[in-house]
């Protein structure tokens, strides 16, 4: 990507904070607050091609994420997206699913391929392969 680097993805529950983070050189992870982890998802290549899709959905809508002075964690009931670009971090929360969810909204599209992320990383921790590690359970 020429500005962004990496992009995540926070899903913020009562039981912690969940980050599904997508790096350009093609390392993808989900990580939890509350100590749970899939590393090495890039291994995958349908996750990495997900990874991918997100990273690229990311760049094409960075002029509407604002730079960021603060990167809170996402609250219960928030989704977050960071990118991590060149000239710094850039941050925007949406405060519900509901409000992701809007085709109307500038970052639908980064939002939804975000969760698309998610769920393919999900579904690799469910049955690791290759160089896919997981650590304890996590409801994220």
């Amino acid at each position: 990507m020429p500005r962004v680097w990496a992009a995540v993805l926070e899903h913020g529950r009562q039981e912690g904070t969940g980050a599904v983070v997508a790096v350009a050189d093609g390392s993808v992870g989900l990580y939890s607050t509350v100590g749970g982890a899939i590393v090495g998802a890039g291994a995958d290549p349908r996750t990495r091609a997900v990874a991918l899709t997100f990273l690229r959905a990311v760049e094409a809508s960075l002029d509407r994420v604002p730079i960021a002075v603060d990167l809170p964690l996402a609250g219960a009931g928030e989704w977050a997206l960071i990118a991590l670009t060149h000239g710094g971090p850039r941050h925007r929360a949406a405060r519900t699913v509901e409000a992701v969810a809007k085709a109307d909204d500038p970052l639908h599209t980064a939002f939804n391929s975000g969760r698309e992320l998610l769920i393919a990383i999900s579904a690799l921790g469910s049955k690791p392969d290759g160089d896919v590690r997981q650590s304890r359970s996590s409801p994220f």
